[in-house]
């Protein structure tokens, strides 16, 4: 768990189908991508979905480039190695799971990393996720917004 001494924030969203968290990161990550870092952790592999999305969408298309390489693939072992090397800016990690998938990568995460936002990515045909009971855990929680 991260300490209260961390420059953090903890997010959340709520989406109905990887299409539809996509479509909630985007705003998102085009704010951020160029003064910060990603890290996605996800339990299915969205690469395909992400390129089907970034295909449809009017954004210049350095931005389009630049959200392609964020690595949207289930490789968690890559991704915590890489969290645990000597990261300098601002690192956003999202997680995007069932519920006991995301309660364990947050588990997993350490407090070697200065700046750190953490987006939970809740899916609310998960018959785990509580909605009024997981946003009281949050600050902030992103919602679907113009690009």
């Amino acid at each position: 768990m991260l300490t209260e001494e961390l420059d953090s924030k903890k997010i959340c969203l709520f989406c109905a189908s990887d299409y539809h968290l996509e479509m909630i990161l985007l705003p998102y990550i085009k704010d951020k991508i160029n003064d910060s870092k990603f890290v996605i952790f996800t339990q299915n592999n969205l690469e395909e979905t992400v390129k089907k999305v970034l295909d449809r969408i009017n954004i210049d298309n350095e931005l389009k480039e630049n959200i392609r390489k964020i690595n949207w693939k289930n490789e968690d072992e890559i991704k915590f190695d890489y969290i645990k090397s000597d990261l300098k800016e601002e690192v956003n990690i999202i997680i995007n799971g069932d519920y006991s998938y995301i309660n364990n990568i947050n588990k997993n995460l350490k407090n070697n990393i200065n700046k750190i936002n953490i987006i939970d990515c809740f899916h609310i045909g998960d018959l785990n996720v509580d909605i009024e009971e997981i946003s009281k855990k949050y600050e902030y929680i992103l919602n679907t917004r113009k690009i």
